[in-house]
């Protein structure tokens, strides 16, 4: 009875943010920087930093997405942060962090001062008009 009570303390709460969703090349481009970073990103490991179980890491990136079709998860802003991710603007996919200042400097060539102030704003609306 002692263990049950100590178990159920030291359950992890469910996620309560907003679903966001990944398809497969998401759950690729994770697996890769996982596998990419050292020491190696394990999913033990991930799920601490996201704050969430190992076996949600796993329901999430185990199995493929099939083509067309997404799936849903409550703590990817954790789970991009832990792995050095931003998402778009425009779905919730991922992007490295590397490849977000080039863009943002070729929209700022591209768009006046307050054009690229409301792009801040707004999201890439304006610089898709261009």
């Amino acid at each position: 009875m002692l263990s049950s009570i100590v178990e159920m303390v030291q359950r992890k709460q469910r996620p309560d943010g907003e679903t966001l969703y990944i398809d497969e090349s998401d759950r690729q481009q994770i697996l890769e920087l996982m596998r990419s970073t050292k020491p190696r990103m394990t999913q033990a490991r991930l799920a601490d930093e996201c704050g969430v179980t190992a076996s949600a890491i796993s329901l999430l990136l185990k199995h493929p997405i099939p083509r067309g079709e997404t799936r849903g998860c409550k703590f990817l802003p954790k789970l991009q942060g832990a792995l050095g991710l931003i998402k778009t603007t425009k779905i919730a996919a991922v992007i490295p962090n590397r490849d977000a200042r080039p863009r943002v400097l070729r929209v700022m060539k591209v768009l006046d001062r307050d054009e690229f102030e409301n792009w801040i704003r707004n999201g890439e609306l304006l610089a898709g008009k261009r």
